[in-house]
């Protein structure tokens, strides 16, 4: 993972940790929300000086940002796992260099990945550009939103079941079930999907 990437999603996961928002973060060190954003993101570098700070304000030491390790921090409330790029109707793309940070509750037994969607077959639910939590151990229920082969594409539909029948549906289209291969259950988003 490149350097400013790895830095920011450190700062991310610790500011989460702390229970602030990106604009308390951004007041307590007298800088924009907009250029903490851009620092977790790792869309800009942070300055050496800035990182002092934003470890004082975090409670940490600013080493732990500084070391070359992927931001797991297993032992706490949240872990990282790898996100795949564009997941959707435009098929499966390739593993990132991003990780998404989910509880420490899903879990660790079950295969979980990150997938970032591209299309708007669920929107306003599920748009291009947001990442899902796909756990491929979980078997659909009625309402989940899955990952699933059609016709050769990767794509993401809410899975719909009555009695014995079973499709998958989107804004778009529905299918039916018994002609698609469900990879998985999205369990979470920004907030919980699953019920």
């Amino acid at each position: 993972m490149e350097r400013r990437k790895l830095i920011g999603k450190k700062i991310e996961l610790a500011r989460i940790l702390k229970g602030m928002n990106r604009t308390e973060l951004a007041k307590a060190i007298g800088v924009s929300d907009v250029s903490v954003g851009r620092w977790e993101r790792g869309t800009q570098p942070v300055k050496i000086d800035k990182l002092y700070e934003i470890a004082r304000a975090l409670g940490q030491d600013v080493r732990d940002f500084l070391e070359e390790t992927p931001p797991t921090l297993t032992e706490l409330r949240l872990r990282a796992i790898p996100v795949l790029s564009q997941v959707g109707s435009a098929g499966v793309g390739s593993p990132s260099e991003d990780y998404v940070h989910v509880p420490n509750g899903v879990p660790r037994t079950h295969d979980v990945v990150g997938i970032e969607v591209v299309g708007d077959c669920l929107v306003p639910h599920i748009r291009s550009g947001d990442i899902l939590v796909v756990d491929k151990d979980l078997s659909p229920q009625d309402g989940d939103v899955v990952v699933a082969v059609v016709e050769g594409a990767c794509v993401v539909k809410r899975f719909r079941q009555v009695g014995d029948q079973a499709w998958l549906e989107s804004n778009n289209d529905k299918v039916r079930a018994a002609s698609a291969i469900i990879q998985g259950v999205a369990i979470m988003k920004s907030e919980p999907l699953r019920r």
